[in-house]
């Protein structure tokens, strides 16, 4: 479904539903930055970005307690940065390592190359920096390459 909606209407308007969509729920007030885009890449690679948006946005909504929340997404030259920033109560100093949802996306920025920080912010709230992933090369996207990964361990 992701996928038409990005095929149909684009990057950028999946990632704008999303925001509205969140919003409109009443739970946090959603705020979406999309920057470039324009050029066009493999549906699959969109579809990767998004899923990593929307897990991050997930997260927000189930354990930040949060009201307000900025998602960024920013095509540069070369990669995309992605920054999720809420201001809910922060993560926890005492959780022991990532949760599923986190150690999926740490693995699929890992496979663009890419680094993720997530930080707790001194006044409150989170802030989930993506950078350094990689465009797709020739249209590998990196969901069939998790795929592949996925069945080389088995």
């Amino acid at each position: 479904l992701t996928a038409q909606v990005i095929e149909l209407q684009g990057f950028r308007a999946a990632i704008d539903d999303l925001a509205d969509g969140i919003t409109m729920s009443g739970n946090v007030r959603l705020q979406a930055i999309v920057v470039g885009f324009d050029q066009p890449f493999p549906i699959p690679f969109f579809s990767d970005l998004f899923r990593i948006v929307q897990e991050l946005v997930h997260n927000v909504i189930r354990h930040a307690r949060a009201t307000e929340a900025t998602v960024e997404v920013i095509e540069h030259d070369k990669h995309v940065t992605i920054l999720v920033d809420d201001n809910g109560i922060g993560v926890s100093d005492q959780i022991q390592g990532d949760g599923q949802g986190l150690r999926t996306i740490r693995a699929k920025v890992a496979l663009r190359n890419g680094q993720m920080d997530v930080h707790r912010k001194p006044e409150g709230g989170t802030l989930v920096v993506i950078d350094n992933l990689e465009f797709p090369a020739e249209g590998a996207s990196l969901t069939s390459r998790l795929g592949k990964a996925d069945r080389s361990i088995s």
